[in-house]
Parts: structure tokens; C-alpha cells; sequence
């Protein structure tokens, strides 16, 4: 563990390797969430056959995950791919838990939303003395009966989710955007709302990128855990040989 933005800080001193195998008898692997769930996906789901591929979840945070061409996109610190919550889309905005101003996360997510109410001042005054009653799934159900306090949360989270999309598809040119987490049980509504921005903002000048709902849910990550094991085997090996 690298960091833990201030959630479980003493993961960082654990050898966590060591404690399973002493505990469990078990080989262990850990990983960024939404990696794994976008492994899951590229290995079995909506972009399977693939080489070029974004996840993005929508929930609590927001997280992402990439394979570039064919392989999954660590990096350096190992972070590459997987701060997608925190690309800036408002340099002026509100400051993040990561300690920035502006993120799609501080601007788009469940965590902020009880914020992303009492901040806009173009609601009415009842709707933002009720901020902290309602989430995501309360939102998109007013909405859908006509609400205009609720349709305008709605819309410009949607227009958040859509230009962290957009900025994914310049810097990683994938071929497929996938998009999870329990916000998507209202994909009827967001699917084509985001399709349509998206496709009028994206620089995509010889193809368009698709953009689809992941198809294994929760289980996304679970089924990454073949091809993680095999590729942690395969290095050992290398490194071994």
C-alpha cells in the first residue's frame, strides 16, 4: 500500500504479502479497485477483445482504469490510469479530499454530494436544506418525475462525468469507454445524455469512441483475479530465471 488518502493510514506498514501467506496459506494479490474491474471487463465483459480500453465507475468516488494497447497501464508510482477522479475540470472549483480544486470526484460524486447541493445556488432554498437526504438513486428518481431542482443536479453531474470522459478519450485514445458502478442501474438515462456530449466535444476525427455499460457489475474485479495471479507468476519467473 502506497497511500491511503488519510483512510487507513497504517495499510502502508503492513506487509500484507507476508500476513496472508502466514495466516491463509494463500497467494495474494492487491490492486486499485476499478483496475481490476476494468481487467474484469477487458478480459470477459463489454470490451473483451479489445487492446485499447477506459473504465470509469461512478459511486462514492470516482475511479478509472486502462489498458493501453493491450496491457494494463501502471506507471512509474504505479498510478497511471487509475486517478481518473482526479483529473481537474474546474481549476476553480471545490477542493477535493486529495487536497486539489476542481476534480471530476470533488465536483461529480456521491461523497460530495450533500456539497454539490448546498453549493448551487441556482436550487431552491428547500431543495438545499434537504442536501443531505439525498443520493444519487433519490436524484435521478425525481428527475425522471420532472423535478427541476433534481434535473439540474442530475444534468451537471452528467456534464462532469461527460468532459472527464472526453479528457480520457484525448489522453489514452482508447477504443472503448466503460462505464460501472451503481449509478449505472439509471444507464437508460445517462448512457445517451453522455453519448451525445461526448460524441459533440471529443476530438475524434477518424472514429468515434463507444461508450457502454459494464456488463459483469460487482463482479468485474472478482474475475480479474485469473489473469492478475497469472501475471504476477509470469513476472516472478522472469525475475527469477
Amino acid at each position: 500500500v502506497l497511500a491511503t488518502n488519510e483512510k487507513y493510514d497504517d495499510a502502508c506498514e503492513l506487509n500484507l504479502q507476508h500476513w496472508c501467506e502466514l495466516n491463509w496459506g494463500v497467494p495474494f494479490y492487491m490492486d486499485n479497485d476499478t483496475r481490476m474491474a476494468t481487467v474484469g471487463e477487458w478480459e470477459c465483459g463489454a470490451a473483451r477483445g479489445l487492446d485499447n480500453v477506459v473504465m470509469m465507475t461512478i459511486g462514492t468516488g470516482i475511479g478509472t482504469g486502462v489498458i493501453l494497447d493491450g496491457r494494463v497501464l501502471y506507471g512509474e508510482h504505479y498510478q497511471a490510469g487509475s486517478l481518473g477522479g482526479h483529473f481537474v475540470v474546474d481549476y476553480k472549483g471545490r477542493k477535493c479530499s486529495c487536497g486539489n480544486v476542481g476534480c471530476v470526484e470533488a465536483l461529480s460524486s456521491s461523497f460530495f454530494l450533500s456539497s454539490i447541493i448546498k453549493d448551487n445556488t441556482k436550487l431552491t432554498a428547500s431543495f438545499r436544506d434537504k442536501a443531505d437526504c439525498y443520493d444519487f438513486e433519490e436524484i435521478f428518481s425525481l428527475a425522471s418525475r420532472g423535478d427541476i431542482d433534481a434535473l439540474l443536479v442530475r444534468n451537471e453531474c452528467m456534464d462532469v462525468w461527460s468532459a472527464a470522459i472526453v479528457t480520457y478519450i484525448h489522453a489514452y485514445d482508447p477504443q472503448v469507454i466503460v462505464l460501472g458502478g451503481g449509478i449505472m442501474k439509471s444507464k437508460d438515462v445517462i448512457l445517451p445524455y453522455i453519448r451525445e456530449r461526448v460524441e459533440r466535444l471529443a476530438w475524434c476525427p477518424t472514429e468515434k469512441v463507444k461508450i457502454v455499460a459494464s456488463e459483469l457489475g460487482d463482479n468485474a474485479a472478482v474475475l480479474a483475479a485469473e489473469y492478475s495471479f497469472t501475471s504476477k507468476r509470469r513476472k516472478n519467473e522472469i525475475l527469477s530465471a
